[in-house]
């Protein structure tokens, strides 16, 4: 399944729009392209994408939160505008005095548009009662940011108080602000500015990359786990100003972290119908993946279920492509 399919990537939005519409929050159009990445599920992906790019490779966390462009007009925040489509979001402006980000850049003359993403720690995910009924921070995150601002309860605001923000990309409007042609220099701009931006490092080759995405992953799943990042963003360190104005960039991809995979037994097969076609379902004894329980795993189609002899009561082994969509790897063998 193509993680890059808009279908696939509307499934994975940052907001119901349902529930931005029920806000109030006027719609606005994005002044910085907030596009997707190109992934590689898998590092021979990622070899190929180095072959046609040269480093050196500005490499960062790949944050897991709620996507929103933050404009600035002469040094004070003006708008905040939602991921929603990658074109069009929900300007909640009147969210931003409960947030921990700068209200005022301390600077009259910047006009800019910063775009990053909101993360809830994973400890305040777990101390805070109100999200009891999520499934992991990000779903955390992205509902309480759609809640209507006069209906906010304490707990609520004490939460978005919480909320961090993580910088990591830049729009300037300013003809007269100095341009930023390499994304380390965004980064420093950025923190100079008061933002927060993901672990960075400057990669010169592939080893170095890997070496980096390494030691990120090695803390997943663990207490030492702060925020949620699902991979590494990696750029060509000196940027390209016509690509960053196209939906999916050449010059950056992703690399996702190995996929978690957990083990669970057959119970059922359900047949699910998905456009003009029938699909296999499996219905799983519950197991814990990356965040959320999952008793459902995608079967594809009836050549996968020949193939690897799968029949209810097997004991199987279960990922979730694009950390989206559960779907059935293997049978474990006895």
């Amino acid at each position: 399944m193509d993680p890059d399919n808009e279908l696939i990537a509307g499934l994975a939005g940052d907001e119901d729009e349902s529930e931005a519409n029920a806000a109030g929050y006027p719609k606005m159009n994005h002044f910085l392209t907030t596009g997707t990445l190109s992934k590689a599920m898998t590092l021979d992906v990622f070899e190929k994408w180095v072959k046609n790019h040269k480093g050196p490779y500005h490499c960062s966390a790949k944050m897991d939160g709620a996507g929103f462009e933050l404009v600035y007009e002469k040094g004070k925040l003006t708008h905040l505008i939602s991921r929603g489509n990658g074109f069009t979001g929900f300007d909640k402006i009147e969210l931003a005095k409960f947030l921990n980000i700068p209200k005022d850049l301390g600077d009259g003359n910047i006009t800019i548009s910063v775009r990053g993403e909101f993360e809830l720690s994973n400890q305040v995910f777990k101390t805070h009662k109100i999200f009891a009924d999520k499934k992991n921070p990000r779903n955390a995150g992205s509902g309480l940011l759609n809640n209507k601002v006069d209906e906010l309860t304490q707990e609520q605001i004490q939460a978005l108080g919480e909320i961090q923000f993580f910088a990591y990309d830049l729009l300037i409007h300013d003809k007269n602000l100095e341009k930023k042609d390499h994304k380390s220099t965004v980064f420093t701009f950025l923190k100079d500015c008061g933002f927060r931006v993901p672990e960075s490092r400057v990669c010169m080759n592939y080893e170095d990359v890997i070496t980096f995405r390494d030691e990120l992953a090695k803390d997943r799943g663990t207490e030492k786990e702060e925020f949620a990042i699902d991979g590494i963003v990696v750029f060509e360190e000196r940027l390209d100003s016509e690509d960053q104005k196209e939906k999916i960039q050449k010059k950056a991809i992703a690399i996702k972290f190995d996929l978690s995979v957990a083990e669970g037994t057959i119970l059922n097969i359900e047949w699910s119908m998905s456009g003009s076609f029938l699909t296999p379902v499996a219905i799983m004894t519950p197991m814990q993946l990356d965040g959320t329980t999952v008793t459902r795993a995608n079967l594809c189609n009836l050549s996968i279920i020949k193939n690897h002899g799968i029949r209810i009561g097997d004991k199987v082994r279960v990922a979730k492509m694009g950390e989206i969509i559960p779907k059935i790897l293997c049978k474990v063998a006895e």
